[in-house]
């Protein structure tokens, strides 16, 4: 506009060029300035000025309309998703215990083949040709009641028994376990920090979510490899990071490792519940489990304990 008046002659003696810095107000709140930059006939400016402020106000309902409309979208997705988390949360109730009610009537009867085969299984000879069938019998009864431990504990049927321990200590007796499996196509490195701090923590439940680690990392690794366990402090918290050079995790199912019976190994494998299981007791110490894995590259589980009196974070240390 400058330059078609500007080769006007006498047409530019008789504007003069303005600037008007207007502010945004919606019911006594200041949104923000509104800068406008004019040419107007001279003499003009107070009537451009009126209808600049019309035009203020409106652009300042205009954009607090926008701020509103984006805010309620905000809380719209927000009640959307605790909806899902509660009809997700009333699946898993109702899904709990009806494992618990199941699993306690096959505990006792289980209990009981279990034993009674292990005794058969001892009393025979080896040259007995019961004794191979009987030796089944006692691996698959096992196998079961390992099932009912993770629903038990799925459930959280289990006691819960917190103490001041050492999560190098616990760490030893479990690598000390695996070790003695006799896993020998697999290195472990075991790199614990000096002088850890003590957590509040109940060491038997703490020696499932390690083990159930371990075992996924050894399984992870069935032409063998590198399982490195090694501990860390913060001022807020104590890490456990469990590394193994195993096959890694797709990013399709890396989303869903912690959902309850979801599992990609095969079915006499596994139950799908270790994972949710040992979510569920390092939340239940008010702690957080990280995992990163890439394809053919191996995985990196992070659990976080937090200190007495402490607690840890989530978006500080960017996990949900």
């Amino acid at each position: 506009m400058r330059s078609v008046l500007a080769a006007d002659g006498e047409a530019n003696q008789e504007w003069e060029e303005v600037e008007w810095v207007l502010p945004l107000v919606v019911q006594q709140r200041d949104l923000g300035l509104m800068v406008v930059h004019s040419v107007v006939p001279a003499g003009a400016k107070g009537d451009e000025e009126q209808l600049l402020k019309i035009v203020a106000s409106q652009v300042a309902i205009a954009v607090e309309n926008a701020r509103l409309y984006e805010g309620v979208k905000r809380q719209m997705a927000e009640l959307r998703e605790t909806q899902s988390q509660l009809v997700h949360a009333a699946k898993l109730a109702a899904l709990g215990e009806m494992a618990a009610q199941v699993a306690h009537e096959i505990n006792n009867p289980l209990t009981s083949v279990l034993g009674f085969a292990s005794l058969l299984s001892e009393d025979l000879p080896s040259d007995n040709a019961m004794r191979e069938p009987i030796n089944l019998i006692v691996t698959e009864a096992t196998r079961a009641r390992d099932i009912v431990r993770d629903l038990l504990d799925f459930s959280r049927q289990r006691p819960f028994v917190p103490q001041e321990v050492d999560l190098n200590q616990v760490l030893r007796e479990v690598i000390g376990l695996v070790r003695h499996q006799g896993v020998q196509s697999v290195t472990i490195e075991e790199r614990y920090a000096e002088a850890l701090p003590v957590v509040e923590v109940d060491p038997g439940r703490m020696k499932q979510v390690f083990l159930n680690l371990a075992h996924n990392a050894i399984q992870a690794m069935p032409q063998g490899g590198f399982l490195t366990v090694r501990t860390s402090a913060a001022p807020r918290e104590v890490a456990v990071i469990v590394t193994d050079t195993g096959t890694g995790i797709a990013p399709q199912n890396l989303v869903r490792i912690f959902e309850p019976f979801f599992t990609t190994k095969p079915e006499v494998s596994g139950t799908g519940l270790g994972l949710s299981v040992s979510l569920g007791i390092v939340r239940q110490h008010g702690g957080t489990i990280e995992v990163t894995s890439e394809v053919d590259k191996g995985s990196t589980f992070t659990v976080r304990i937090p200190r007495p009196g402490r607690v840890i974070d989530a978006e500080e240390i960017g996990c949900a």
